[in-house]
C-alpha cells in the first residue's frame, strides 16, 4: 500500500507535497515533503470560510479551514471524505492547503484561500486530492441546491427520489476556474475515499471512529 500520493502538476512545479493514504502517520507525511513535523502547520477545522496566514495566527487552536504559507513552514489539512486542495504559486513559491467539505464549498473557502495566496493567478497550480466521489456522495435536495448555487448545476450527476448524487470535486474545480486558474493548471488525484476502504479513511463509511488523511504542501 502506498503511504502517500502525489500530483504531477505540483511535483513538476517544484512544490514538496503529499496526499496521505490511511497507511501514513503525520510524521511520515512530514518526511515525505522533507520537513520536520514541527514545521508543518495545522489549524482547527470547522467547515468555515476562514483563511489564516502562517506567521500570523496559524495554530492548532485557531478555527479556520485553509492556511497560506509564504515562508519556510509547510501547511496541512486533515480530511475523511472532504476535499483536500493543495495550491502553489510558481512565481512566489507561496502555498495553500485547503479543507473543503460541502459546507466549505458553499461558504467559499476555495476562492477565499486563493484571494489570500496570490493577487495574480497566472502562475498558480492546484491539485484536488482523494475525497468522496460522485458515486457515493448522496445528499438531500436542499444541500444539493446549495452546492449548485456555489458552483454549477452539472455537479449533480444523478438523482434518486429525494436524494441527489453530487460531484464535490467538480464543484471545487469550477470554483478554482472562476478564480482564475486555467483548466490545465488544475489536477485531480481521482480516488474515492468511500469506495477504497483499503486505502482511505471515510467519515461517511466509518462514522465517528474514522481516522483522518493528511494533505500537506511546502513552499519552495
Amino acid at each position: 500500500m502506498p503511504i502517500v500520493l502525489r500530483a504531477t502538476l505540483l511535483e513538476s512545479a517544484g512544490f514538496p507535497h503529499a496526499f496521505s493514504t490511511r497507511a501514513a502517520t503525520f510524521e511520515e507525511v512530514a518526511r515525505a515533503i522533507d520537513t520536520e513535523p514541527a514545521h508543518v502547520r495545522r489549524v482547527k477545522q470547522v467547515h468555515s470560510a476562514r483563511v489564516v496566514v502562517v506567521g500570523d495566527d496559524a495554530t492548532e487552536s485557531i478555527e479556520a479551514d485553509a492556511l497560506v504559507s509564504r515562508g519556510e513552514e509547510a501547511v496541512a489539512v486533515q480530511t475523511a471524505d472532504c476535499l483536500p486542495v493543495l495550491v502553489g504559486d510558481r512565481r512566489t513559491g507561496a502555498v495553500s492547503a485547503i479543507h473543503a467539505g460541502w459546507r466549505g464549498v458553499v461558504a467559499g473557502i476555495v476562492p477565499n484561500a486563493l484571494e489570500v495566496l496570490a493577487r495574480s493567478r497566472q502562475d498558480v497550480v492546484a491539485a484536488i486530492g482523494p475525497c468522496i466521489g460522485a458515486c457515493c456522495f448522496e445528499v438531500g435536495e436542499d444541500v444539493a441546491e446549495k452546492i449548485v448555487t456555489a458552483s454549477d448545476p452539472t455537479i449533480v450527476v444523478r438523482r434518486a427520489g429525494e436524494k441527489a448524487f453530487v460531484d464535490l470535486r467538480r464543484a471545487a474545480r469550477i470554483q478554482l476556474a472562476r478564480a482564475g486558474i486555467a483548466n490545465e493548471r488544475i489536477e485531480d488525484v481521482v480516488r474515492c475515499t468511500y469506495c477504497e476502504e483499503d486505502l482511505f479513511f471515510s467519515y461517511r463509511r466509518d462514522g465517528a471512529n474514522a481516522g483522518r488523511l493528511i494533505s500537506a504542501i511546502a513552499p519552495f
